[in-house]
């Protein structure tokens, strides 16, 4: 699971201020969309817990690229750090 998760914000992070289809995550990462998204709830509930943050390092939004699915960007700041 970590390695996904690490793999999914690296391909955010070089992509920064661009926002990414869901679809080319779950490509990307050759796993399923239940599958991606559980592990990124349970990465979230880890990040949360341990570190007391609320909100995920990216933003997220429906139809932001103009497909009718989920879009995920990453801040150049955040990238950079």
């Amino acid at each position: 699971m970590v390695r996904m998760t690490l793999w999914s914000y690296t391909m955010l992070t070089d992509v920064a201020q661009e926002w990414v289809v869901a679809s080319d995550v779950y490509d990307r990462t050759g796993v399923s969309m239940p599958s991606w998204t559980g592990q990124l709830g349970g990465f979230g509930i880890t990040v949360k817990t341990r570190f007391g943050r609320s909100n995920p390092p990216y933003d997220r939004q429906w139809g932001a690229d103009g497909q009718h699915q989920l879009c995920y960007r990453m801040s150049e700041q955040l990238a950079e750090a």
